[in-house]
């Protein structure tokens, strides 16, 4: 849902509703049945100055305005709401229109029926390989030994962090799962989207996971589209505990871009890459401790000299005590884009007022694009970031960063943000 209105308008609205849900809360306080109310209101604005295409200086400022609501246990059945909403402006002056975006809103019976839970509205799923929006119906059958059942059906969403929401189409889908909490799960689901009366996906998803007793833990998912035949992203792993603080792991990871079934980009052969990675962390006492993880990216349609992409990341945290902390780490990563590798150094102190800190850090590495020389240079670049969190559930916030390149390219961004939490258990 897209609506335009004006910033202030709008933020005054948002208010009002805060005012209301507190009162709820309170009156939440004095009646079990009016359940549990939780809620957050945030905004964030923020500044981006960098070179346009032109070579001439670029300025882009965004603001976000956030509504989050999460309102459980309503009455003797068990019912439920949550509601995320955002507003998105830009200041410039020659900026389009302010737009409103309903990300979520879900209404839910827990125990409609002894085991069956109905939901309603906009919500998502998750597994194994991500998540699933969509507007519609979902009904959730548990019984008893672990076993369950689950059907949905609606309108499939597209929605991208840096655009609105889109609902149109049709979709649904079923699965079953077997579950003992922190032990075992397995799950699978089937489901298919159409467009204009043209089926676009039809896919089968599997996602596994399973303890061996207190220390190893195997997990893996997979997906296979049905409309063209072949399998897209799959995962597995291991992670095993050697001991009190060390800890190890290993994944394998096949990705592969999918498109809906009338599209292009089926015709040309599409390049997956294999990723095999393997870490392992040292955990001391007070959050301190090292951490070591590397692999390799192996392209399987790229030439020769570019097929195989190692990459390495070291992460150490020598320093934690208090609201003092330190944190050094390299890195070497590869991708579709390029290749960067370099280093980074972050600190955070906490300031004598309470609930006031501070954390700065630094960045410093070099970035090489074989297929775009002129996307090839070296940058460093510095941070700040002013905090206050206080006794009352507010919080505020302040950061700054600047970006040097060798090519004398100067991009600098600021943002500020604001946000109080309100509601609580009854």
């Amino acid at each position: 849902m897209r609506a335009r209105g004006n910033p202030v308008r709008r933020f005054r609205t948002a208010a009002g509703a805060l005012v209301a849900l507190c009162a709820a809360s309170s009156a939440a306080a004095q009646n079990p049945d009016y359940g549990r109310l939780n809620g957050r209101l945030w905004a964030v604005g923020r500044v981006f100055r960098t070179v346009g295409a032109s070579g001439g200086p670029v300025e882009f400022r965004p603001v976000d305005e956030y509504l989050s609501v999460d309102w459980a246990d309503v009455g003797r059945r068990g019912v439920g709401f949550d509601l995320l909403l955002r507003g998105r402006d830009d200041l410039r002056d020659d900026a389009p229109g302010s737009e409103v975006d309903l990300l979520s809103a879900r209404l839910a019976w827990r125990g409609l029926r002894p085991g069956l839970d109905l939901t309603l509205g906009r919500q998502y799923l998750i597994w194994g390989n991500g998540y699933y929006n969509f507007d519609g119906l979902r009904l959730d059958w548990r019984w008893r030994r672990g076993w369950g059942a689950m059907a949905f059906a609606g309108a499939p969403l597209g929605y991208q962090e840096h655009g609105g929401v889109r609902g149109d189409g049709r979709t649904f889908g079923a699965g079953v799962s077997y579950e003992r909490p922190f032990v075992e799960r397995y799950v699978l689901m089937a489901e298919r989207q159409s467009r204009d009366g043209e089926v676009e996906w039809e896919r089968l998803s599997v996602d596994l996971r399973r303890s061996f007793g207190r220390r190893l833990e195997g997990y893996g998912s997979a997906d296979y589209n049905a409309g063209l035949g072949r399998w897209g992203d799959s995962l597995a792993g291991a992670r095993v505990r050697l001991g009190r603080r060390l800890r190890a792991g290993a994944e394998i990871f096949r990705y592969l871009p999918e498109f809906p079934l009338d599209s292009i980009f089926n015709l040309f052969p599409v390049q997956p890459f294999l990723e095999t990675r393997v870490e392992a962390g040292w955990e001391a006492d007070a959050g301190r401790g090292a951490w070591l993880r590397l692999g390799r990216q192996r392209f399987e349609r790229s030439a020769l000299s570019e097929r195989d992409r190692p990459f390495i990341e070291l992460t150490l945290r020598p320093l934690r005590r208090g609201s003092r902390w330190l944190e050094a780490g390299l890195f070497q990563a590869s991708g579709f884009g390029g290749r960067r590798r370099g280093g980074r150094l972050a600190a955070g102190i906490g300031l004598p007022w309470q609930g006031v800190s501070v954390r700065a850090g630094a960045d410093l590495y070099d970035f090489r694009n074989p297929y775009r020389l002129t996307e090839s240079h070296s940058l460093a670049s510095a941070w700040g970031r002013l905090e206050w969190q206080t006794p009352r559930r507010w919080n505020l916030w302040l950061e700054g960063r600047q970006q040097w390149s060798v090519l004398r390219r100067r991009d600098f961004q600021t943002a500020a943000g604001a946000g109080v939490r309100f509601g609580g258990p009854s």
